[in-house]
């Protein structure tokens, strides 16, 4: 039995569907989660079982982690700054480059089923919508009571279309996606150079990361800016090509973002916000004239 420790996100739900339709349903047991501490499902997993944690980041200390043999396959590569056990086969990638863990798993060969990467770059895009990718979109906050489940999921990397039991989380996304985009039409935004700012009073429990995809169709190529409530910044540009450094760049402000170079969230004070877009405008700017 393998168990699968995973974020429950595009990518995480992703990289299981792919591992069950190679390693096959009956022979895994999904562990999703919205947590980032993989260490108490890892106390849990049977010893004499094959563990398998998946887009999750590297913990700060690996003292809590149970010293068992585990799989580790993770795009985080920010977070493993400090010396991997030797009891850990991590699956990192090469290079500062955006990457998924979706891809590391093909490119590492731990998934080599026909048509792979065509089902990791159907989750990637954002236009036309993947009808799976939407289906998983709804799965963020917690796992569908749907019958079977691991065995549908493992037909979505096979190329298969989505199945009448999942159809109702590919309406729901769909629904929220209209929303989202409601939502925008009635939000004050405003464009700084190659900034775009929108200023959310509720994403009504919608992530901010669906919002800023939707920005990235009305204003491509920009940097997105979504302030949330008045105290949390949302950060994202487009991940493919050079662009700002976001995390360090909010680091050098004495801020702790969370999340990658191309995309990051922090809490915020509100007397800050108007301040730290501007120094953001200011970052973007000089870093594209460095580019051109």
């Amino acid at each position: 039995m393998h168990h699968l420790i995973f974020d429950s996100d595009r990518d995480g739900w992703g990289s299981a569907a792919l591992l069950l339709a190679e390693l096959g349903p009956d022979a895994c047991t999904l562990h999703p989660m919205r947590g980032k501490d993989a260490a108490a499902v890892l106390r849990d997993v049977p010893g004499d079982c094959a563990a398998l944690v998946l887009d999750l980041p590297a913990p700060a200390t690996w003292e809590a982690v149970p010293e068992r043999t585990v799989t580790w396959v993770d795009h985080h590569i920010a977070a493993w700054g400090a010396p991997v056990p030797t009891w850990v086969r991590a699956v990192l990638p090469s290079n500062a480059r955006p990457t998924t863990t979706m891809r590391l798993l093909v490119e590492a060969g731990l998934v080599g089923i026909p048509g792979a990467m065509t089902f990791v770059s159907a989750m990637c895009r954002r236009s036309p919508p993947f009808p799976w990718g939407l289906v998983i979109d709804a799965m963020r906050d917690g796992t569908p009571d749907v019958e079977d489940l691991p065995q549908l999921l493992a037909r979505a990397p096979r190329g298969e279309p989505v199945p009448a039991a999942l159809l109702p989380l590919l309406r729901e996304t769909e629904d929220r996606l209209g929303r989202v985009e409601a939502l925008l039409d009635a939000a004050p935004t405003s464009q700084h150079g190659p900034v775009v700012r929108v200023d959310l009073a509720d994403a009504q429990g919608i992530p901010l990361a669906q919002f800023s995809l939707a920005m990235a169709r009305r204003y491509p190529g920009c940097l997105r800016v979504i302030v949330h409530r008045h105290g949390r910044l949302y950060a994202g540009r487009d991940s493919k090509g050079a662009g700002l450094d976001l995390i360090a760049h909010f680091r050098g402000r004495g801020l702790d973002p969370r999340g990658h170079a191309y995309v990051c969230t922090l809490a915020i004070s509100s007397k800050r916000i108007d301040d730290e877009i501007a120094n953001l405008v200011e970052g973007a700017q000089a870093n594209r004239r460095a580019l051109q």
